[in-house]
């Protein structure tokens, strides 16, 4: 299996199928127990190139609002709390969202961006900065996630 293939986050196991093809990207539904994540997953750099020039703005034209409440609804069915984990998480919007309705938020970006940080600062959201690897070896005391909004582990 290449580097940027992965087990599925939750229960370690190589036990997927394809799901859903979008973006130049499969999102794919583990077998074992659940989840849907992207693989294989893109490398650092593509994130980082796709997500260091992202504006503000795009979230409007494209729809994210509408797709961040359909989240947001699909959650409220499966479980009413919990610590949700936003990797990739821009401005904060769905975390905003989630917050408002009784979740426990905390927001990871691969791009440091003042704007955002400002931004999820001032909606009293957690922000760090860095990969996910880079988040769990620096709270492995930390309460682990619930859901993790976008099943990404990048690779370099």
């Amino acid at each position: 299996m290449p580097d940027h293939y992965i087990l599925c986050p939750i229960c370690n196991v190589d036990n997927s199928r394809p799901f859903l093809k979008a973006g130049g990207y499969e999102i794919v539904k583990c077998q074992q127990c659940d989840p849907y994540f992207i693989n294989p997953q893109p490398a650092f750099k593509e994130l980082e190139a796709l997500y260091g020039s992202y504006k503000l703005t795009s979230q409007w034209e494209h729809g994210d609002i509408y797709y961040n409440r359909k989240i947001v609804n699909l959650l409220l069915k499966l479980r009413s709390f919990g610590n949700i984990l936003d990797v990739g998480c821009g401005n904060g919007q769905l975390l905003s969202f989630l917050k408002d309705r009784g979740f426990n938020v905390f927001g990871l970006e691969i791009v440091d961006r003042e704007d955002y940080a400002r931004d999820l600062k001032t909606a009293g959201i957690e922000l760090f900065v860095g990969t996910v690897q880079e988040l769990e070896s620096q709270y492995k005391s930390r309460a682990p996630f619930d859901v993790d909004t976008h099943g990404l582990r990048p690779w370099h």
